[in-house]
C-alpha cells in the first residue's frame, strides 16, 4: 500500500511539471510597481466542474480563457466572484476613462473587448494568470500600463487643486526695504596705477583719480612756456562736416602767440599768425590751396578772429588756443561735482585705454555732457580727454588728445598733437607777421 501511495504522488508531480515549465514566466517587476492595491488574501481552492487533474499544493487547476465568447471566467475566491465582490473604487477616479468600453486596438495589434477595458487593475492581474497566450498577456500588460498612467495623471490633478492660491493682484504688498547707501569713508579708494575696465559704472573716488590727473597735467602747462607740435583736427562746424587737416602748431603762452603751418593735402600753405594785442589784435593769414575759389592760394590778408569768414570753418577762436582751455574745462566740470552741482557719474576715470595715435596708452576721462555744458552740443553729449602717460614724453601729464561725441555718438570735434616738442623761449622774432607766406 505505501508503495501505491508513493507511484501516486511521483506520476502527479510527473504530470504538473511539464505545465508549470512551459507556462510564460510572469513580469514581477513590472506587476510589482504597476499592482499598488493590495489583493485580498486568497480564499481556499474550490473544485472547478471538468477539471479533476490534480495541482501541486493541493487545489485545482485555474479555468481557461474562451476564445469562442471572449470571457474571462473569474478565478474562485478572487475579486468579482461571489465569494469576493469586487471593491468600491473612488468616486473622484473614474474606472475607465471616457470613451473607453468599444474595442480598440492596442500597440501589440490585440483587440481588446469591453470586458478588459473595464477591468480593475486586480482583475488584469488574475486575467494575466488565466491565460497562456502570449498576445493576450502582452494586450493585458498594456491594459495595466495605462490604467497605472490614469491613475499618475488623477494623482497629479490633485496635487495641482492643493496648491495654494495666489493674493489678488490688488492685495496691499508690503513695502520693499530702502538699501542705505555707504559712508564715503567706507568706499575704495582709486589707485590711478589700475586700469578699471571700459563701460564700467563710475563710483564715487572717480573724482580723487581724475583730480590727481588734472593737477598734475595744470603744474606741467604752467612750467611749459612754449612747444611746438604736429596737430590733427577733424570737426563739425554748424552741422557741416570739416575735412581732416595737419598742421605744424607753435605756441608761446607770454604773449599768447599762435603759428599755425598747414602741411596736409588739404589746405596746403595757408598760415595763421596771431599774437595777442599785436596787429590790431588781427590774425595774418595766407590762403592755402582750395580756401578761397576767388583768390586762390598764396592770398596773403589780415582778419579778425571773430570774423564770420573765419569762424564758419571753426568751433574754436584762436585765442582759444594752448592746453589750458581743455585742463580749466575739465576742472569745472570737477569742482562742480565736488559742489554736488552736477551728478558725480557724470565724470568717469577710465584709465590706461589704447589708442593707435601714440605707444603708451594714455589715461582716459570721459565726462557726460549736458545741453548747458556746451553751447556746440544743444541735446548734450560726451567729452574725451586722454591724458599722456608717457614719463619721458615731452607732453607728459598733458591732455594731448581730446574728442567729442554728441547725443547720438558721433564724432564732432578731433584734436590730436603728437611729435611735442619743448623749444624753449620763443621770442617776437618766431612770431613776426612778416615772415608768414615765407618759404621756410
Amino acid at each position: 500500500m505505501q508503495f501505491r501511495h508513493l507511484l501516486v504522488v511521483l506520476l502527479a508531480a510527473a504530470v504538473a511539471l511539464p505545465s508549470a515549465c512551459l507556462r510564460p514566466k510572469r513580469d514581477s517587476s513590472l506587476l510589482a510597481e504597476l499592482q499598488k492595491p493590495k489583493l485580498p488574501a486568497p480564499q481556499p481552492p474550490l473544485p472547478v466542474a471538468g477539471s479533476d487533474q490534480p495541482v501541486p499544493g493541493g487545489g485545482v487547476q485555474p479555468p481557461r480563457f474562451d476564445p469562442k465568447t471572449s470571457n474571462i471566467p473569474a478565478l474562485p475566491g478572487m475579486p468579482g466572484t461571489a465569494s469576493q465582490p469586487l471593491p468600491t473604487p473612488p468616486a473622484s477616479v473614474p474606472d475607465s476613462p471616457p470613451g473607453e468600453g468599444k474595442p480598440s486596438a492596442r500597440g501589440t495589434g490585440l483587440q481588446i473587448n469591453s470586458s478588459l477595458d473595464n477591468a480593475t487593475e486586480a482583475q488584469l492581474v488574475a486575467m494575466l494568470d488565466a491565460t497562456d497566450d502570449d498576445d493576450k498577456r502582452k494586450g493585458i500588460l498594456e491594459r495595466l500600463r495605462e490604467r497605472r498612467q490614469e491613475r499618475l495623471k488623477e494623482k497629479e490633478k490633485e496635487k495641482e487643486k492643493d496648491k495654494p492660491m495666489l493674493p489678488p493682484a490688488t492685495e496691499p504688498r508690503s513695502p520693499m526695504p530702502v538699501p542705505v547707501p555707504p559712508k564715503d569713508d567706507a568706499l575704495p579708494k582709486a589707485d590711478p596705477s589700475v586700469t578699471p575696465a571700459q563701460g564700467k559704472a563710475p563710483a564715487r573716488n572717480d573724482l580723487k583719480a581724475v583730480r590727481e590727473l588734472i593737477d598734475a597735467a595744470a603744474k606741467k602747462n604752467d612750467a611749459t612756456s612754449s612747444f611746438e607740435a604736429r596737430l590733427v583736427k577733424r570737426e563739425v562746424v554748424k552741422g557741416k562736416e570739416q575735412p581732416a587737416e595737419e598742421a605744424i602748431y607753435r605756441f608761446r603762452k607770454e604773449p599768447l602767440s599762435v603759428h599755425i603751418r598747414v602741411v596736409g593735402d588739404v589746405g596746403t600753405g595757408r598760415e595763421v599768425m596771431w599774437v595777442k594785442g599785436q596787429n590790431d589784435n588781427k590774425m595774418t593769414i595766407v590762403t592755402g590751396k582750395g580756401d578761397n575759389i576767388l583768390l586762390g592760394a598764396g592770398k596773403k590778408m589780415t582778419m579778425d578772429p571773430d570774423d564770420p569768414l573765419v569762424t564758419v570753418k571753426s568751433r574754436y577762436r584762436i585765442y582759444e588756443a594752448g592746453m589750458q582751455r581743455p585742463i580749466g574745462a575739465l576742472t569745472k566740470f570737477v569742482e562742480q561735482a565736488e559742489a554736488g552741482k552736477r551728478p558725480v557719474d557724470s565724470i568717469r576715470y577710465v584709465g590706461a585705454v589704447d589708442r593707435k595715435e601714440y605707444k603708451t596708452k594714455p589715461n582716459l576721462v570721459e565726462v557726460t555732457l549736458t545741453a548747458e555744458d556746451d553751447k556746440f552740443l544743444p541735446k548734450g553729449g560726451k567729452r574725451q580727454y586722454y591724458f599722456d602717460a608717457d614719463p619721458k614724453s615731452p607732453s607728459a601729464g598733458l591732455p594731448v588728445l581730446v574728442i567729442s561725441l554728441d547725443h547720438e555718438n558721433k564724432e564732432v570735434e578731433y584734436y590730436c598733437f603728437t611729435d611735442f616738442k619743448l623749444v624753449g623761449e620763443l621770442t617776437d622774432a618766431d612770431f613776426d607777421p612778416a615772415k608768414v607766406g615765407k618759404k621756410k
